[in-house]
Parts: C-alpha cells; structure tokens; sequence
C-alpha cells in the first residue's frame, strides 16, 4: 500500500489534532460520547465493506461476526461497564498506534513496543486507575519508567533507529503525560474519544490522499463516506422522534456499551497478522 510523504502526515495530523482539541474543549462529556458513535459506525461500518470488496471478509465471516455480536450484546449486564469500557479503550488505543505506524511505514516499521509502549501503558493505568482502582497507579508508573530506561538504554547501544515517527510517538507520549499531569481528573470519555475521532480523522485523510490520483475511485470513496454517515445520522435522528418499539430499537444502536463492543469486534476483524507479527522487534 502506498504512504504519505514525511511533510504531508504531520503538517496534517498536527492541523487536525488542533482541529480536535478545539472540538473537545467545547463538547460535554455526553456530547463526546454521541459525536464519536456518530462517526465511529460508518467508519466499522465502510471497514466491513472494503475488507468484503478486498476479499479479505467472505459472507461466512461477517455472519460470524454478526452472531458473536449479538452474543455479546445478549450477554452484557450493566455492572460490565467498567470493564468493557477499559477493555474497549485500551485495545482501541492498541489498534490506533499499530493503525499509525502501519499509515506512516506500513508494516515493516520496527521498535513498536520500546515507542508506542509509553502510551499505551500510561493510557491504560490512567483508565484503570479511574474506573477500576487507583492502585493501578504505582504499577503503570514503574512500567513506563522500565521501557522509558529500556528504550534509552537501546539507543545509547545503538541498537535502536530514531527516525521521525519516533519522535511523533515521543510527542504523542508528551502530551498526554502534560494533559493527566495538568488535568489529573480529566473523564476518560475525553481521552478516549479524542483517540477514537484522531483515528478516524486520520483513515479519511490517508485515504483521500491515496485516491487522489484515480478520480473515479476517489468519487466513489466519497460516496461511500456520504453514504454511510447520512444512513447513521438518518437513523439516530429517526430514533429521537419518538417512543414507539421502532424508535426504541435503533436507539438500542447509539448506547454507548453497544458501540463499544461494536468496537471491539472492529479491532478483532482489523487485525493484520503481518502487523503483529513485528510488534516485538527490534532495529
């Protein structure tokens, strides 16, 4: 798959990281929460449909899928909601990081654990430690501690490359250590969604970019992205406008533990095996 040049990705990601935090700063807690449904459904939703058109899904699989949903959904009890939304958030900004590194080197880009580690484990102790227990504090505190010194260590033996996506991982580590040490009670709902709408953000830019060139395809990758955010939008608009088993079954679509278990099996159909296959090396 083609990348974007060095120049293109950051000027871009910084623009509408911007773009994101001025969002942020305006929406409630609530209001983030429906902003990223909104937008996060067509976004599985067109993934379903290029991995199907790619061969990479067959009928059979999406079927699965369908099922192990539903299961899921059947299954659920409101006392999971803790746990199911740390489980969604943290394999969320998992699959983000691996998704970034993919859409600036593709899959050969090494040191995932010793740049993106950081984040990862500082993200996760910070939604654990708020939702489930502060005592996940001391022990995220030491992990980032040891991969900060282990990655240091790697670089002063030369064993690791710097390049300029380990200083976009640094920046990323940067300021969300600044953000939880200026904002230690920041919701992470506000966390979370700025990671979630960041990701989606950056898929509809990379794929812009990459169709550019063949205008037939890039019309129809914009159709599509129409499309499929006016069938969500229609449907949550339809499922305000009344009290009837209609309105209250696709209103059923936009709760939040639906979306994250929908989210989750996103993650789970996403998964490229010659992503993680890498994940544990080093150069």
């Amino acid at each position: 798959m083609q990348h974007l040049s060095t120049g293109y990705k950051y000027t871009e990601r910084l623009l509408f990281f911007l773009v994101t935090v001025t969002l942020f700063a305006f929406l409630s807690n609530s209001q983030i929460v429906t902003v990223f449904i909104l937008l996060g459904l067509p976004h599985f939703m067109l993934s379903y449909v290029y991995q199907l058109r790619a061969g990479k899904h067959s009928i059979l699989k999406i079927f699965l899928h369908s099922a192990i949903l539903l299961a899921l959904l059947i299954l659920y009890r409101h006392e999971y909601f803790g746990i199911l939304f740390s489980a969604a958030a943290i394999s969320f900004i998992f699959h983000f990081l691996l998704d970034e590194r993919f859409l600036f080197k593709g899959h050969e880009l090494p040191n995932f654990i010793l740049e993106a580690g950081p984040i990862i484990v500082i993200y996760s102790g910070y939604i654990l430690s708020a939702l489930i227990g502060k005592w996940f504090i001391v022990p995220t505190l030491l992990i980032t501690f040891v991969l900060l010194l282990l990655y240091l260590f790697f670089i002063l033996m030369k064993k690791v490359k710097i390049n300029e996506v380990s200083i976009y991982f640094l920046c990323g580590f940067l300021v969300l250590l600044g953000v939880i040490w200026l904002n230690p009670t920041i919701s992470p709902v506000r966390l979370f969604g700025f990671v979630i709408i960041f990701h989606f953000i950056n898929w509809y830019i990379f794929f812009l970019h990459k169709f550019r060139e063949h205008k037939q395809v890039l019309n129809t990758y914009i159709k599509d992205v129409v499309v499929a955010n006016l069938l969500i939008l229609s449907i949550y608009i339809i499922s305000l406008l009344g009290e009837s088993i209609l309105h209250i079954t696709l209103g059923i679509i936009f709760l939040p533990w639906v979306y994250y278990i929908v989210a989750a099996m996103h993650i789970v159909s996403s998964v490229r095996a010659a992503d993680y296959s890498t994940i544990l090396s080093i150069e």
